[in-house]
């Protein structure tokens, strides 16, 4: 694995008081590293596409494995470099303590850590490559570490106007709020 990123999160917490995190690291992965998950999007996504980035028209959730759904959120890419999220799944709306659906990114995220996604988005909007990360921090209540892979999305034209994400955790229980606060920030913005 490749170092990537090094956010602080203090601000991680979940939706009951778990006391500190520890800083988060990101860390960019091999495809031979990623959850069974990432790897099966990735490999279902290059059968719609195989040369390049899929269209988002030839996307058809019924066709997604049922397990995957759930963990799934598809971002608008808006001009000046700003992501709104189209859809945020049941189990990452579990997880996060609340929808995202129709938000801006720069609403749920701050500092550092809005920094690193807006990074991501960046990266794979140029690259029109996903993007594989392994993301961890340390609550009170112990470790949080998920596995997230970006994808980008075009239109018929061949321009990445959406990005679709896969977020599954692997360590830590998802009875947790993942981002604490996040919940709190989704009431505040509705």
């Amino acid at each position: 694995m490749q170092f990537f990123w090094k956010v602080p999160v203090n601000r991680f917490r979940p939706r009951h008081d778990a006391g500190p995190s520890r800083p988060t690291i990101a860390v960019t992965l091999a495809e031979s590293e990623a959850t069974e998950a990432c790897r099966r999007l990735l490999a279902h996504i290059r059968t719609l596409s195989p040369g390049g980035p899929a269209r988002k028209d030839r996307i058809r959730p019924y066709e997604l494995p049922g397990d995957l759904l759930p963990h799934i959120c598809l971002l608008d890419v808006l001009p000046g470099d700003r992501y709104r999220f189209r859809l945020f799944g049941t189990a990452l709306v579990d997880a996060y303590g609340g929808d995202a659906t129709g938000r801006m990114l720069s609403e749920i995220e701050t500092g550092e850590s809005l920094e690193h996604a807006h990074d991501v988005c960046r990266q794979v909007v140029v690259s029109r490559q996903p993007v594989l990360t392994r993301i961890s921090f340390e609550t009170g209540l112990g470790p949080i570490v998920y596995d997230r892979v970006v994808l980008p999305l075009v239109d018929a034209e061949g321009e990445v106007h959406w990005l679709m994400a896969l977020i599954r955790i692997i360590e830590g229980a998802e009875r947790h709020s993942l981002l604490a606060g996040l919940g709190e920030r989704l009431l505040a913005v509705g």
